[in-house]
C-alpha cells in the first residue's frame, strides 16, 4: 500500500495534465503520448496531414466526417528500479518504518509515477543474488501486483551484493535506461570499477539511511551490538561515513539521501525533477 502523502502526490500529478514531472532526462516520465504504437488508445477527428491510413472508416460512415485511429507511442525505454532487500534493509526507525519500508514506497512511488507517463518498468529485488524480478511491467495493474508480491518479502541473503545491479546494467540490460538503485549501501564494496556505465544509462541512487547511523559518538564504541547484516555480535562500528563516501563520489548528484524519520514526498519530486 502506498503512503497517503505519495497517493495524494501521484493524484496531483494525473490531475494536472500540464505538470511537468521529470525534465531534461532521456525519456523519464513523459506524459501519455499518441503515436504509431499497437495499442488503441481512442477515435478522434481527421487534422490534416494525419496518416491516412489510420482512418477508421466504421466511424467515418456513422458521423459523416474523416475520423482516425489514435495508438499509444511505442516506447523502448526501460526504467530500471532496483531495491535492496537484504538483512540490514529491515532495520530503522522502529519495526514499521524501517529503511525497507521507505525503499519500497519509494521505489512503488517511482514505479507508478512512469507507468503513468508511459514509461516501461522493471523491478529487481535484490541482497547478494536476486531475489524478485518483475520482468517488463506495462501497466498500473501489473505494477500494483509485482509490488503486492515485494511487500510480502522477507529477508533472505543476510549481505547484499552492491555490484549486481551494476552487473545486470552491464551485461543483461545493456541497451540505455533510467536506472533506479535503493538501498542503504551498508558496507558498499568499491563500484568505480562501474563508471563507464554512467555513459550508458542514466543512473540514480537513493540512499536510504536510520539517522542513529550517521551519529558518530565514541561512547557508541562501548556498545556491543549485532551486526545488521551478518547478525554477529560486535563492538558498535559505523561504516556510514566510509560508505557515504563511496556513494558520493559515484553518483554525485544523481544521489538522494533520506533518512527512515523524513516524509517522502517531497524530497523524491524534488530529486526526479533535477
Amino acid at each position: 500500500m502506498l503512503l497517503p502523502e505519495l497517493a495524494r502526490l501521484l493524484k496531483q500529478v494525473e490531475l494536472k495534465p500540464s505538470l511537468k514531472t521529470m525534465t531534461k532526462r532521456s525519456g523519464a516520465v513523459r506524459r501519455n503520448r499518441s503515436g504509431r504504437g499497437m495499442d488503441f488508445k481512442e477515435v478522434r477527428n481527421y487534422i490534416f496531414g494525419d496518416d491516412t491510413r489510420h482512418i477508421d472508416w466504421n466511424v467515418t460512415s456513422r458521423m459523416g466526417e474523416l475520423y482516425v485511429k489514435e495508438f499509444h507511442v511505442e516506447n523502448d525505454q526501460l526504467i530500471n528500479i532496483f531495491l535492496d532487500v537484504s538483512k540490514s534493509m529491515y532495520t530503522g526507525a522502529g519495526e514499521e518504518r524501517t529503511k525497507f519500508f521507505v525503499g519500497y514506497q519509494i521505489a512503488f512511488f517511482i514505479a507508478l509515477l512512469c507507468i503513468f507517463a508511459g514509461e516501461q518498468v522493471n523491478i529487481v529485488c535484490y541482497s547478494k543474488n536476486i531475489e524478485f524480478s518483475s520482468g517488463v511491467l506495462k501497466t498500473r495493474e501489473a505494477v500494483y501486483y509485482a509490488f503486492s508480491k515485494i511487500d510480502k518479502m522477507k529477508p533472505v541473503m543476510p549481505e547484499s551484493s552492491h555490484r549486481l545491479p551494476f552487473s545486470l546494467l552491464k551485461d543483461k540490460y545493456i541497451r540505455k535506461s533510467i536506472t533506479y538503485i535503493i538501498s542503504d549501501f551498508y558496507n558498499i564494496e568499491d563500484i568505480s570499477i562501474y563508471k563507464s556505465l554512467v555513459y550508458v544509462h542514466d543512473i540514480y541512487a537513493v540512499s536510504v539511511f536510520d539517522p542513529i547511523e550517521s551519529v558518530e559518538n565514541e561512547l557508541f564504541s562501548l556498545f556491543y551490538i549485532k551486526n545488521p547484516e551478518t547478525l554477529e555480535g560486535g563492538k558498535y562500528l559505523s561504516t556510514y561515513r566510509e560508505d557515504s563516501r563511496i556513494v558520493f563520489s559515484f553518483f554525485g548528484s544523481k544521489l538522494l539521501r533520506i533518512g527512515t524519520n523524513e516524509e517522502l514526498g517531497i524530497p523524491i519530486m524534488n530529486f526526479i525533477q533535477k
